[in-house]
């Protein structure tokens, strides 16, 4: 930007002796002035000569220097004169009087005016239930950043800095399903200031969850069936288990559109407890979230026994009715499940809501009517057979 500046001269008797110049950082000469009157060809009244010049000159540094030719500056053995280079605001930039010798230099500088604009380009995303990364356009005039996000609705923002040289940010621990709002602001080296905090980005963490009602069976052939309710956005699932009280994990996944998996018989052994957790990974939709996956289910034990098959979730020696069920739930049992038939409801977040026994009917009448509405596992077993079988309660 251009600046104004003015200088004021008042002179002794010899104003051909004065000259002045002002240069650049370069030595450049962007403004120069003089020589002047003497006081026999144009004075005051007291025998000086007075200078009032404007100028202009760009931001920058410069060196303001007033020359005397004689070598006695503004003194000329009776008269004392001054000189004074101001800003437009009235301020001193430069000034002297009297006996300065041949010449006599000021420095001065013009700042740009700050220009410390806050971060652009604000970008966010997520790979994790978890966790977001925070990202924007790196600036060389930034020497750090501070990232600041709360949840959306709070008053009370978590500030925390960054590495210099960093362009993004990740926070973790976050909540699937919740919204909040990030901002970042740098520290400018050349204005040596903290900018503005960048426009405020709303962003809602993506909501994944874990599969629910796992249940437990076995093929005729003696492998091992794990199953479990589907959960929304699925796109596959991940399946682990370890043998209870040890802590290495075998990890299994799930072919794409199934929600269960077949684990062949050798891998578990008969009456050995099992731990067994599932997880799902969930499609964004586009968003900015990648594609996630869920936390772990909770644990559920398994506890394979030599006399338990199944195949699928059918079985001829049982069937229920109605299916959506309302007010209660009846199951036909044939004959040959014997008079030990354990009967068991379960919610989708595997927690045992109704147990009763079937002693020797062969017709159960179950109510459900304090149960609320929902989808729940309904688990038949004598001890050598499981059937378990999935209702709606409306």
């Amino acid at each position: 930007a251009d600046n104004a500046i003015s200088l004021t001269i008042v002179g002794d008797t010899w104003g051909s002796e004065i000259t002045w110049t002002i240069t650049d950082g370069s030595g450049n000469t962007v403004a120069s002035g003089g020589p002047f009157y003497d006081a026999n060809a144009g004075a005051d009244a007291d025998g000086s000569f007075d200078v009032f010049t404007e100028i202009c000159v760009p931001d920058g540094c410069f060196d303001f220097t007033i020359f005397d030719s004689y070598g006695d500056g503004l003194f000329d053995g009776t008269t004392t004169g001054t000189y004074t280079l101001a800003d437009a605001a009235g301020n001193t930039l430069a000034s002297g009087s009297g006996n300065f010798g041949a010449s006599e230099t000021t420095n001065f500088c013009f700042t740009p005016a700050a220009n410390c604009d806050a971060p652009i380009g604000t970008n966010w995303y997520s790979n994790s239930m978890q966790r977001v990364t925070f990202s924007w356009d790196a600036d060389a005039n930034a020497d750090q950043y501070q990232v600041r996000w709360k949840q959306a609705g709070s008053s009370s923002w978590t500030v925390i800095g960054n590495s210099p040289g960093n362009d993004f940010k990740s926070i973790f621990p976050l909540s699937g399903g919740t919204t909040y709002q990030f901002g970042v602001r740098k520290f400018c080296i050349a204005e040596s200031q903290w900018s503005p905090y960048s426009t405020t980005i709303n962003f809602t963490q993506p909501l994944c969850l874990a599969p629910t009602a796992i249940t437990f069976s076995k093929y005729a052939n003696g492998d091992h069936k794990v199953e479990w309710t589907n959960a929304d956005l699925n796109l596959k699932y991940q399946l682990r288990y370890r043998e209870a009280g040890t802590t290495g994990w075998t990890t299994l996944g799930v072919t794409p559109g199934q929600n269960f998996k077949r684990i062949v018989a050798s891998q578990m052994v008969d009456g050995t407890t099992y731990e067994v957790r599932v997880r799902t990974l969930c499609n964004t939709n586009g968003s900015n979230a990648q594609n996630v996956w869920s936390f772990y289910s909770p644990f559920y034990s398994y506890t394979p026994s030599a006399g338990s098959r199944l195949v699928g979730d059918s079985f001829d020696g049982v069937s229920i009715y109605p299916n959506p069920a309302h007010d209660h739930i009846n199951l036909t049992l044939a004959d040959e499940m014997g008079d030990k038939v354990t009967i068991e409801i379960f919610d989708l977040q595997g927690k045992s809501r109704i147990q009763t026994q079937a002693g020797s009917r062969n017709t159960v009448r179950v109510d459900v009517s304090d149960l609320p509405m929902g989808y729940y596992v309904i688990r038949v077993s004598n001890g050598d057979q499981i059937f378990n079988k999935k209702f709606v309660k409306n």
